[in-house]
């Protein structure tokens, strides 16, 4: 799972997903943004290119667990290796985990 924040200041939440969006090896993986933005156009955007869950803060860290432990309960853990794919300031590896 990625939780993102569409105001990062060198590749914004956007551009992140569009990355793991276009990535046979990230594509399917589930995608929260955690946001300050609340706008209904950020919304938008974000249900339009393949955000899973979007979180407008404040947001509680139950909420946060609840949201996304519903939609992801049967989620494998696994790591993946991303490679050259990940985006500028990562580490290169991704993990998914059980929410919840």
């Amino acid at each position: 799972m990625a939780a993102l924040d569409n105001t990062t200041p060198r590749l914004d939440g956007f551009g992140v997903v569009r990355a793991l969006r276009g990535d046979p090896a990230t594509s399917a993986a589930p995608i929260v943004m955690l946001t300050g933005r609340a706008s209904e156009d950020d919304r938008a955007v974000s249900v339009g290119i393949g955000v899973d869950e979007y979180i407008p803060k404040p947001f509680s860290p139950r909420e946060v667990s609840a949201r996304s432990g519903a939609r992801w309960s049967g989620l494998d853990t696994k790591v993946a290796d991303l490679g050259p794919t990940a985006a500028p300031g990562c580490s290169g590896r991704a993990e998914t985990s059980r929410a919840g």
